[in-house]
């Protein structure tokens, strides 16, 4: 028997479908010619947690001292996740009955991997072989069932991926607790990542940007210009040495002196008129990031979003193609299902017809390239031959039948004309100062008439002129801006910046392989390390998907080594992975160089963390140290040696915190009186009465007269200014006044004190004897009463007056 394995059932379905069904089973498919096929659910196993190789540890808490760091497996050891035990037990059984068992994992190195650990860890020594493909289509399955080659030809492809594996434990777990361990001032949990810290490190440095930015006012000079054909503006080319680092022109006495040697011109040169033909052909199928990307612009959804609504287009109404692509090309065995795809495609979009007869099914697109999709695990994301009604896709939930449109116009454009314009380029010349021009004639629309969303074509077609005509001078005028803070992150630029990372690079090796790598992740796992960080109030999002750090995510950046928060890591990471792909490198030798760099960060850690004493300025001995406050959002400094608390002052020691000392109040007799800072006089300070409320000036720290608060009634019964109206507790929207003299309750008449509230009578329970009856009047008849225990929750009967029998004794 020959058992195909493949990554995931939809996977293993069209494989079956390929080689021939003969029947269902429960995890696997019996097909012809003695051959079946089973399927995983990505990753069935995961290594082990440090518990497991810390069991013989004497610690407390195994694993978080950081002399038990780092934690370094000898073996790694794998075991199955709880939720995949139950298809494990089904390929393990399929294991012992195949003869030859075809590794049908994606083509990359993680599908390779997850198939080849699974024979590791049964310890398989049968024939293994390897089918490789990119896309799940009949012809492609039945192409790549013709070329089946021996596993070991993929091999170094798994062991690159186990190598990733391993090194995003070894510093996760490691790296996480070096950082928990040396700052216990970091609430909740910590999470150090490859590629999620140079995200965050990302985001906080936008904010950074953004925070201390400062306008800077910039200059240039624009012309209308006239001719018999027309007329046209043009804006000065400024010269390079008198821009500034960020290309402006900053000096006003300089844009003034130019002014002033041209205002009086009354003619011009055409120096250069070029009109260029150009074509624009339509923007290919997506990879996941961009479908991301465009369906926040549209839609504002989550890159998460996306990925989930992506997925269930995919797996549930399988209209779609496996969305965790980073390869927008198609294999050209699909250029025989374009007729049927946009034939369903008419009967699902009606509205869509006359951009679909527009199309040509056998244009020749750059979108067919074999040699791009054998590079690369999938393929774009595009429409099934599944295709469905109008009717039928209403009833989808709305934001599926969003995405699921966006795939199918961009599928169809993929068939449209490319869209066609001349470009005209125009300089002219006044004396030795030029400007230029630039304009667009649209001679086909092409594609952009069904890409409206996305695009907008600018058409601004310039007049016909020639080399070295002249042309009038209508109006020259001086033109100032300013320049703008960088606009923050949000989902669609954060995944924008993960893929083209190597913009913020300055080492230019590392910039051309973090280009070579597509930059920090991949299509796959972004959403899920921006869902991360959000998880781990690193950072949180606004309704419009705009990132803001955390004070935790601040303050975790603080205490990370420079080397973990570069994209520069995951670079060098890339490369080795690469090396052992291609068997340069022995997976090994890479686990060994991981190990020795761990040890050097947690070495980094424990250094940057270690605790910096100041001196105190009470003792004077280096012993204070900064804190966060656990009930506010706050810092204060204390003194290991005296024990006195000081003030933060922007990170620096501010005053003395003296524990308030308690006063008599001359109000109540009561030492009850403390010394505040006055909320609303800043540097100000009053003495405040906890039991009577009365408040006191501040007379060089002894009490003064007594405040009057002008809000303040005068009581109806001790005749006091200390009435107050507050809202009622416990019937919301209603008020009462409340003495803080007497502590007397009035009832509220229209914002008028009313008559006294009186304070029920209690009287002694029968049955238990405390102080807790009261009387309470019955619903039928408010004139007649019966009593209710709070303590027992006794009912009695009305005796006079007082409680009686109880009732159902």
């Amino acid at each position: 028997m020959r058992l195909f394995i493949a990554e995931k059932p939809s996977l293993a379905r069209a494989i079956a479908e390929g080689i021939g069904i003969k029947k269902r089973c429960d995890g696997y498919f019996e097909c012809k010619d003695d051959c079946v096929v089973t399927n995983c659910f990505g990753h069935m196993l995961e290594l082990s947690e440090p518990a497991y190789y810390l069991k013989d540890s004497k610690e407390k808490y195994p694993g978080w001292n950081l002399k038990e760091l780092p934690i370094v497996p000898n073996p790694f050891v794998k075991q199955p996740k709880a939720d995949c035990k139950k298809q494990l037990k089904v390929i393990k059984e399929l294991l012992g009955k195949a003869d030859e068992i075809v590794n049908a994992g994606d083509s990359d190195r993680e599908g390779q991997n997850l198939v080849d650990e699974i024979l590791q860890y049964y310890k398989v020594k049968k024939p293994i072989y390897r089918y490789w493909a990119q896309a799940t289509d009949e012809t492609s399955v039945k192409r790549a069932l013709k070329a089946i080659v021996p596993n070991q030809t993929y091999t170094n492809w798994g062991k690159a991926a186990e190598a990733r594996q391993r090194t995003d434990w070894l510093i996760g777990m490691n790296l996480s607790r070096a950082v928990k361990i040396t700052n216990r001032n970091l609430e909740g949990s910590i999470s150090v990542g490859r590629v999620q810290t140079p995200v965050l490190k990302l985001i906080v440095e936008r904010e950074n940007q953004i925070k201390n930015f400062t306008p800077v006012t910039f200059y240039n000079l624009n012309c209308n210009f006239a001719s018999k054909s027309g007329n046209y503006d043009g804006k000065w080319i400024i010269p390079e040495e008198l821009k500034n680092d960020e290309g402006y022109l900053t000096e006003k006495n300089r844009i003034d002196e130019i002014y002033d040697q041209i205002k009086d011109s009354k003619e011009a040169v055409i120096e250069s008129y070029n009109q260029t033909l150009k074509h624009e052909a339509p923007p290919l199928p997506f990879a996941l990031s961009d479908l991301q990307i465009l369906c926040y612009k549209l839609f504002n959804f989550s890159a998460n979003k996306v990925l989930e609504i992506a997925q269930k287009l995919y797996e549930e109404f399988k209209l779609t193609t496996y969305p965790r692509s980073s390869c927008p090309y198609l294999p050209t065995s699909q250029k025989a299902d374009v007729e049927k795809i946009l034939k369903n495609l008419r009967l699902c979009y009606p509205e869509l017809t006359p951009f679909i007869d527009k199309t040509n099914p056998d244009r020749e697109s750059k979108v067919w390239n074999d040699k791009k999709v054998n590079e690369e695990a999938h393929t774009g994301i595009i429409p099934t031959l599944h295709g469905i009604s109008n009717e039928e896709l209403l009833k989808l939930p709305e934001d599926c039948q969003k995405v699921y449109e966006v795939i199918c116009q961009r599928y169809i454009m993929q068939f449209l004309d490319d869209l066609t314009y001349y470009q005209t380029d125009i300089v002219t010349k006044i004396e030795e100062h030029c400007f230029k021009t630039t304009g667009k004639t649209i001679i086909n629309v092409g594609y952009k008439e069904l890409d409206k969303k996305s695009n907008k074509t600018d058409d601004s077609e310039l007049p016909q002129l020639k080399k070295g005509q002249a042309v009038t001078i209508n109006e020259l005028t001086i033109t100032t801006g300013k320049t703008t803070p960088p606009k923050p992150y949000n989902e669609a630029s954060i995944i924008d910046a993960m893929i083209n990372i190597a913009k913020y690079i300055t080492d230019k090796d590392e910039k051309k392989l973090l280009k070579e790598t597509k930059g920090l992740g991949t299509d796959a796992t972004r959403a899920g390390i921006i869902e991360s960080l959000k998880k781990r109030d690193y950072v949180t999002t606004d309704k419009k998907g705009i990132f803001s750090s955390t004070e935790k995510g601040r303050s975790i950046l603080e205490v990370i080594p420079s080397d973990l928060q570069s994209a520069s890591l995951s670079a060098q990471t890339e490369d080795q992975l690469h090396e052992i792909q291609a068997g340069h490198m022995e997976l090994n030798d890479f686990v060994a160089k991981q190990i020795t760099f761990i040890k050097e960060q947690i070495q980094s850690i424990a250094n940057k963390s270690a605790p910096s004493y100041e001196k105190c300025p009470a003792c004077g001995k280096i012993s204070t140290l900064r804190n966060k406050s656990k009930y506010k959002d706050e810092f204060y400094w204390i003194c290991h040696e005296c024990g006195k608390r000081f003030t933060d002052n922007q990170g620096k020691i501010g005053s003395e915190i003296i524990k308030a000392k308690m006063e008599t109040c001359p109000n109540c007799n009561k030492e009850s009186l403390i010394r505040l800072e006055d909320k609303k006089n800043q540097g100000l300070f009053i003495f405040w009465c906890k039991e009577c409320k009365s408040t006191f000036a501040d007379n060089n720290g002894t009490i003064g007269n007594r405040i009057e608060n002008k809000a303040k009634l005068q009581c109806p019964s001790c005749g006091e200014k200390a009435l107050s109206r507050f809202e009622n507790k416990f019937k919301p929207g209603t008020f009462l006044f409340y003495c803080s003299s007497c502590k007397k309750k009035f009832k509220d008449a229209e914002g008028k004190v009313g008559e006294e509230l009186l304070t029920r009578e209690s009287y002694k329970c029968p049955k238990c004897g405390k102080q807790s009856c009261f009387k309470i009047p019955t619903k039928k008849d408010p004139n007649k009463f019966w009593f209710g225990c709070k303590s027992c929750n006794g009912k009695f009967r009305d005796d006079n007056g007082k409680p009686g029998s109880e009732f159902g004794v």
